[in-house]
């Protein structure tokens, strides 16, 4: 995908390293460990790779699944205020997900689930910050709910790319921002958060040699793509590591 986009994708991550080590200095570990989690289920899902001998779309179950406890962790942190509680909450509530059936645990990931449990978060805080940030995640689900991919012109198709790639970057970082606000750190700390990702993201686009990728062979077999496959944001990485997408775009990976 664009150079642009992909550099900016890898720079809304930065806050989140940052707030793992903010919690490992402060000897914050059930903070830490669910953080740590997440940015590594986000890893497996973004790389586009089949780890562990498990396809693209378990990991992004998974990611999905992980970023459902974390605000259920945070819903019950805000509650009682107990660090290792929100954590072994958010650990059972993993566990009895991941251990159902296949349709069972599809319609635990869906859109609907995750916007009850987000309403549940906003019932627990005073947080305008949370609360406005809830409200644009609601948004933003229910968007990728009803978004499905159709043939339609060139144009038109590299526009909601756009769209979508944007949307998943300010997703991530509306989370953070639930994260954040609900940590000891000051308001005040905000401004770093913001800060290194510009700089990295500035000096990467400016810096590092990558090359634009050209999708145009790979817009009109999208619509074969099953259903929740993440769109990835290189296509030729993905043909070359991921069998799905290299069977749906195997006449551009010859």
């Amino acid at each position: 995908m664009n150079k642009l986009l992909l550099i900016l994708h890898t720079g809304v991550y930065l806050p989140w390293c940052m707030m793992i080590f903010i919690y490992l200095l402060h000897y914050e570990w059930f903070h830490f460990l669910s953080a740590f989690l997440y940015i590594t289920f986000a890893g497996l899902k973004w790389s586009h790779m089949e780890h562990f001998h498990r396809p693209v779309m378990f990991w992004d179950r998974m990611f999905r699944l992980m970023e459902i406890c974390l605000i259920i962790r945070l819903c019950v942190v805000n509650i009682f205020h107990i660090g290792w509680f929100g954590f072994a909450t958010m650990m059972l509530t993993w566990t009895g997900v991941s251990k159902l059936s296949v349709p069972l645990k599809k319609i635990a990931l869906e859109s609907p689930i995750y916007c009850v449990c987000l309403l549940f978060f906003m019932s627990s805080t005073t947080s305008t910050t949370h609360h406005v940030a809830s409200i644009l995640l609601i948004g933003i689900s229910i968007a990728y709910w009803k978004n499905k991919n159709t043939l339609e012109d060139e144009k038109k198709m590299i526009s909601k790319l756009w769209v979508y790639y944007i949307m998943k970057i300010i997703e991530i970082y509306l989370v953070f921002l639930l994260e954040w606000t609900s940590s000891p750190l000051k308001s005040s700390s905000i401004v770093i958060f913001i800060l290194f990702p510009a700089i990295y993201s500035a000096w990467a686009y400016y810096s590092l040699n990558i090359e634009d990728e050209n999708i145009k062979d790979y817009l009109f077999n999208m619509e074969k793509l099953p259903e929740g496959y993440p769109l990835p944001l290189n296509f030729k990485h993905a043909v070359d590591n991921c069998n799905v997408a290299k069977k749906v775009f195997k006449s551009h990976s010859l």
